[in-house]
């Protein structure tokens, strides 16, 4: 990227991209991935064209075409990111966690159920300890969740990328109510959720 910004991604495969950025500090978030969308010829008008409309990369993702060239990527960064870091624990008390779990941050406002660059994960270390940071302030449901024996924990790609999946963690974590609200800035260290193995 250079000092304006600008950056260009050479020698892509054709296929369907999703963008993830790396923040250089905790105090700020991914406020949202968006690119242009080309102009269209209207209906029976080939002069006439629709104006130029904003396409939700982070919800979508991005198909790249064999000879594409495309312009108009914009990821917004804001300040006043939150960070949550706490333990997963047993629900049942003195049981221990048998299982590796991954914490799942979902947006618990309605409108934001397919902001997915507000989603986030992280896996628990063995002592359930998780942390999450360039959190965009706001409502958020906690879901643990076990992660499978062969997935690696360094996953390059959240869940909340598929629609699908998407769907179903905010109706698990619609039916746990296990909420916290996060101030801008805001630094939560302890936060416990507890996990009933089901």
């Amino acid at each position: 990227m250079n000092d304006k910004g600008e950056f260009t991604i050479y020698n892509l495969d054709p296929s369907r991209y999703y963008i993830a950025a790396q923040l250089p500090n905790e105090n700020w978030y991914v406020k949202s991935i968006t690119a242009v969308v080309p102009a269209a010829p209207t209906r029976g008008n080939s002069t006439a064209a629709k104006p130029a409309a904003s396409a939700d990369v982070a919800r979508n993702g991005l198909a790249v075409k064999s000879g594409d060239k495309l312009t108009g990527l914009t990821v917004t960064i804001a300040d006043g990111a939150a960070s949550l870091s706490g333990r997963i624990v047993a629900a049942k008390e003195g049981a221990r966690l048998s299982v590796r779990l991954r914490l799942h941050l979902i947006p618990a406002e309605a409108g934001s159920a397919d902001e997915v660059a507000r989603y986030a994960e992280a896996m628990a270390r063995s002592d359930g300890a998780f942390a999450l940071s360039n959190i965009a302030p706001g409502k958020y449901w906690l879901v643990a969740r076990p992660a499978p024996d062969d997935e690696p924990g360094d996953r390059p790609w959240p869940i909340a990328w598929d629609a699908n999946e998407r769907a179903k963690l905010r109706k698990e974590a619609e039916a746990m109510k296990m909420e916290v609200e996060l101030k801008p800035c805001q630094r939560v260290t302890d936060q416990l959720v507890k996990y009933s193995g089901k």
